[in-house]
């Protein structure tokens, strides 16, 4: 696991260009810590299951990144609507949920998000 470790955690360190002071952690959270979104969540994601050869599963992009289009008109919006605010709620995609998909070799939701770094 530790060696599944160093190599995500180099993959994201590169493809997301965080430095070697900033900790990362199974818990830090690509879209909220690392501010990995849109059309860059997507090329890291496409990259990350061809780099590690993981079955994309049942991997669902807007359930964990909101989309490139998500702007300040949509945020103006959703402030004002209950129900459009519940619907951009995202389910926090972590480090440690990569890992875990390493090593299992493909997305489940279910099981990676009941992993304990959600």
């Amino acid at each position: 696991m530790d060696s599944t470790w160093n190599e995500v955690e180099s993959f994201v360190r590169t493809k997301v260009g965080v430095s070697r002071r900033s900790t990362l952690t199974p818990a830090t959270r690509l879209e909220d810590d690392l501010d990995l979104t849109g059309d860059d969540a997507a090329g890291f994601m496409a990259s990350f299951f061809a780099d590690f050869g993981v079955d994309a599963g049942d991997f669902d992009f807007n359930r964990y990144f909101v989309t490139e289009g998500s702007g300040l008109l949509l945020m103006l919006f959703t402030a004002l609507s209950t129900k459009r605010r519940a619907g951009l709620r995202r389910v926090p995609l972590t480090v440690g949920m990569l890992v875990d998909a390493a090593v299992r070799r493909r997305w489940d939701c279910r099981e990676l998000e009941k992993s304990g770094d959600v």
